[in-house]
């Protein structure tokens, strides 16, 4: 291993001991994309599928069973590659190695990374060869609509090479951190799901405030009869890195996506530049998990803990998210309050005690282990009271700037009444929240900045009304009150992207009167319906 050649000499040794595994990945990842094109072509092109078909197929798609492939193997080699790190007798072997412990761990390392990037890179490529010839030879087949496909090829493969590098790093600090396999396996899902149980947290502080919209139609014009419903609650973050990895990628096969001349490109770039990040960060990562191996100790295995805050830093840490995200959940719903929040402590208990079982294997301390998870508790309790009242404070009284709208719009709806009236497929509609689809609305579309301006100030005017009368209820209420106008706020930038959308009903009866001036027509006011009057 002295020679200038132990690095590769180790690394085939490496691929001998694993060849198996290297098998085992090359075919599942033939199956999960070049394979199945393959059927396809076959399957299209037998049996006279030209006299059905008017154009030619697009047939080189996402390679979306790829992915899904990558993402299982990239959190599971890492087990496989460094399961000796749970055995005495192999540990002993490997550091009796003439090797220092940072090359070690770092080939092996690479090596995890090789034997998934080199069998996926070729199946792409693999898979882009294929659709090329089929596009060639046959006139039922085309490449893809967007004409960019060598792009594609491209960015996909530095996207699966970066995100295939950085899917191993938390399993392999889980695996460096734990004493035990299932220890191992345990925290390396905690690890992962870390990063989507604070997204989600986060999340669920910013809805249900006066004023909340969580579903609109886009885009928003008169005399519109095919209109998109899309989901104001946004899905991606840099934190979704799994989620990213599968987007970024799809992206690139998106019917309207082409590099530089359409929105979704903006989208991509995103996507493409938070997998970027995310590899950016696995190299400190893996200077970490380099020195974790080093100082890693023969003798901890099979003990209570190999570095002594890395439990409980995971456990209290991952704990108070569960816990402010099951008081947020059942707080918020219930006007029994105190009760659920001592069901809510109650069972956090139970399963915190369970936990603290298998981390000692056996019974540690009641009250020493009950007062640190009261003060946890107290903790959670406090961050999700602050929260919910600062978030719902901030977010109510959230008005655009001036210099930031370039065009805002009010909305005014009636809902469907399908009881005294026929629905007419043909006539525009839109999605207005407190209802869903209607076809009864009024859009008005501001002229200029004072227009603007006054849109602003009428949002001021509605908030200022909530406020001095105290008006909380429920966000699900709004457009349910009689003789009450519920109408909707859009906000744009000057680059016509949406900034804000709210929702509220309009008490004020001169209130009501000053939008019906501005948007020339009369509000739509809920009456409540016939059969509801009749009891039925």
């Amino acid at each position: 291993m002295k020679n200038k050649n132990h690095v590769s000499r180790y690394l085939f040794h490496l691929l001998k001991q694993f060849r198996a595994i290297a098998i085992l990945y090359a075919i599942l990842y033939f199956l999960a994309y070049p394979f199945i094109m393959l059927m396809q072509i076959l399957t299209l092109s037998m049996g006279g599928s030209q006299r059905y078909v008017a154009n030619a197929l697009p047939i080189y798609g996402a390679p979306t069973l790829l992915i899904l492939a990558t993402l299982a193997t990239g959190l599971i080699t890492p087990y496989i590659i460094f399961s000796y790190l749970y055995k005495r007798a192999d540990m002993d072997t490997y550091f009796a190695l003439p090797i220092r412990k940072s090359k070690l761990f770092l080939i092996q390392t690479f090596f995890a990374w090789l034997i998934q990037i080199v069998p996926i890179l070729i199946m792409n490529g693999l898979g882009y060869a294929i659709a090329l010839i089929a596009s060639k030879t046959s006139p039922l087949f085309v490449m893809n609509v967007n004409h960019d496909n060598a792009r594609a090829l491209l960015f996909s493969s530095l996207i699966f090479m970066m995100g295939s590098f950085f899917l191993m790093i938390l399993s392999i600090l889980a695996i460096l951190c734990t004493t035990s396999l299932f220890n191992g396996i345990v925290y390396g899902i905690v690890l992962n799901g870390f990063p989507y149980v604070l997204f989600f947290l986060w999340q669920s502080y910013q809805v249900n405030f006066p004023g909340y919209t969580s579903t609109i139609s886009q885009p928003l014009q008169k005399g519109l009869t095919d209109v998109s419903t899309i989901g104001l609650m946004k899905q991606e973050s840099p934190l979704l890195f799994h989620d990213n990895f599968l987007r970024a990628i799809s992206a690139l096969w998106e019917s309207n996506f082409l590099f530089g001349r359409l929105t979704d490109h903006d989208r991509f770039m995103t996507l493409f530049m938070w997998v970027l990040l995310a590899f950016v960060l696995s190299l400190p990562l893996l200077a970490l998990a380099t020195y974790l191996y080093k100082i890693r100790k023969v003798e901890r295995i099979q003990s209570t803990s190999i570095f002594r805050y890395f439990y409980p830093i995971v456990i209290y840490s991952f704990g108070v998210m569960l816990l402010m995200s099951s008081l947020k959940t059942f707080i918020d719903e219930s006007y029994n309050w105190y009760a659920e929040a001592l069901t809510v402590f109650l069972i956090g208990f139970a399963l915190y005690y369970v936990v603290q079982i298998i981390r000692y294997h056996g019974w540690p301390k009641f009250f020493s282990n009950l007062g640190i998870y009261i003060l946890v508790f107290i903790l959670s309790f406090g961050l999700n009271f602050t929260l919910s009242k600062t978030q719902t404070r901030i977010l109510t009284y959230q008005v655009p700037k001036l210099n930031q709208i370039g065009k805002a719009q009010i909305v005014t709806a009636d809902q469907m009444r399908y009881d005294e009236e026929p629905y007419e497929h043909e006539r525009p509609y839109i999605y207005f929240e407190p209802y869903g689809t209607v076809n009864k609305f009024e859009i008005y579309d501001t002229k200029g900045k004072e227009d603007i301006d006054h849109v602003r100030q009428i949002h001021k005017a509605i908030l200022k009304d909530i406020t001095d009368n105290n008006r909380t209820d429920s966000w699900r209420s709004v457009g349910h009150h009689e003789d009450v106008a519920a109408i909707q706020i859009y906000y744009y930038d000057v680059a016509n992207r949406l900034i804000m959308v709210r929702t509220y009903d309009v008490y004020d009866k001169d209130l009501q009167k000053e939008i019906e001036m501005l948007i020339n027509h009369p509000l739509y006011t809920y009456q409540i319906p016939a059969y509801e009057e009749k009891g039925y």
